[in-house]
């Protein structure tokens, strides 16, 4: 028995975001049949508008990439990028849940750069991805479904690095600590961040982090908090009753004027036009 999931109708998560990084969903694919075996088709034949990622966690799955047959197994990795055409199919056999394969669809305005950085320039197929990719895979859920959008996204890129085929044994602990800190700063990016103290985590000189850092993640260090902060602004501003001085507060920033000079940089209006739009 065949049954297909067309993307063209049942995708509902399909969009772009002007967010640093946006996870637009992610989750566990599980299949239970009672009655008798059935193949499910993934179908998009026009791809998705963002990136998708997904890792084999249990039995196999049949993958079509740039018109090729591949059958991955528990430990392989799969890679979409926008607009790439996607059909994959999986198997059940038992009366029992499978867990199958584990999700996550992305996009984001320096998404495209932090992929073309990591290697990831065409979809591929990623054979025994990395022992830690499921943990990591399993923390981007689990900070997604808590709300917790910012460390989502610092463990997205963690998930880059890992599955990036760019990233060379030799080159790989240190990339892993630049990653780390981009989440130390996703979690933190309302205090003040001493980059001293980062590079020293690093065992790198101070110049030699930021530039790393730049490199990899595909901006500042500082750029990178002021965007996260931006982004927690603009929510509260759409969320919440909130004053401006209380949100620049909140973000980390004692001084409302240049919270407000800093916040239309970044959005081209300001908080209180920004607030009535």
């Amino acid at each position: 028995m065949l049954s297909v999931f067309d993307g063209r109708y049942r995708d509902l998560t399909n969009f772009t975001s002007s967010e640093y990084l946006h996870i637009n969903s992610c989750g566990v694919s599980y299949m239970r049949f009672a009655d008798k075996p059935r193949t499910t088709r993934f179908y998009r034949p026009d791809g998705r508008v963002d990136y998708h990622f997904l890792l084999i966690t249990d039995g196999s799955l049949s993958a079509l990439v740039d018109g090729e047959e591949y059958v991955l197994s528990v430990g392989d990795a799969l890679f979409y990028r926008s607009g790439d055409t996607q059909s994959y199919t999986v198997t059940v056999d038992e009366a029992q849940p499978f867990e199958k394969h584990i999700y996550v669809h992305f996009c984001g305005s320096v998404a495209d750069e932090v992929l073309q950085k990591a290697g990831l320039v065409n979809s591929c197929v990623i054979f025994s991805a990395p022992s830690d990719t499921r943990r990591i895979f399993e923390a981007v859920l689990r900070s997604h479904r808590a709300g917790e959008e910012i460390t989502a996204c610092g463990n997205l890129l963690k998930l880059v690095s890992l599955l990036s085929p760019n990233v060379t044994r030799a080159q790989s602990d240190t990339v892993k600590l630049i990653f780390a800190e981009a989440e130390y700063i996703s979690l933190h990016y309302k205090d003040e961040i001493d980059l001293n103290e980062c590079a020293v985590r690093c065992g790198l000189s101070r110049s030699r982090f930021s530039h790393l850092f730049t490199e990899t993640v595909g901006t500042s260090p500082l750029q990178f908090q002021q965007k996260l902060r931006m982004e927690q602004a603009c929510e509260l501003l759409k969320f919440t009753g909130l004053t401006v001085g209380e949100i620049s507060e909140s973000v980390g920033l004692s001084d409302a004027l240049y919270f407000s000079r800093l916040f239309k940089k970044y959005t081209g209006v300001s908080p209180s036009v920004y607030r009535k739009k």
